[in-house]
C-alpha cells in the first residue's frame, strides 16, 4: 500500500520496499516503477480510506476468496511429496542450522 493524501492504495506485494512514482492525473492515480504502470486507481476524496485490488496480491499464501466451512472439501490425504522436505534441506539453502 501507498499513502497519498491521507489515503491508502494499494500497489503490487512484489513491490513491498521499492521507491514508486506517483502521478495524480484529476481524478486519477498512476503508479508506476522502473518506468512502467504497475496500477491505476480513483483517487478518493476524504482521508482514511483504502482502495484495495485483489489483483495486487496474486500468489499471495492466505489472500484470496475464503472457503465457507459448510462447503470446505474433507481431505484426508497426505500433503503433496513437494511439501514433505526434511529439514535438512531448508537448512542447507540458507547456509546454517536454526
Amino acid at each position: 500500500m501507498i499513502g497519498v493524501d491521507g489515503n491508502a492504495y494499494s500497489v503490487p506485494w512484489r513491490l513491498i520496499g521499492e521507491n514508486v512514482r506517483v502521478v495524480i492525473a484529476g481524478d486519477q492515480l498512476h503508479i508506476s516503477h522502473a518506468g512502467r504502470e504497475v496500477a491505476v486507481h480513483q483517487r478518493r476524496t476524504g482521508r482514511f480510506q483504502r482502495v484495495v485490488d485483489p489483483l495486487r496480491f496474486d500468489d499471495v499464501v492466505g489472500f484470496g476468496p475464503r472457503v465457507p466451512a459448510q462447503i470446505a472439501p474433507v481431505c484426508d490425504t497426505v500433503a503433496p511429496p513437494e511439501l514433505l522436505r526434511p529439514l535438512l534441506e531448508y537448512e542447507r539453502l540458507v547456509g546454517g542450522r536454526w
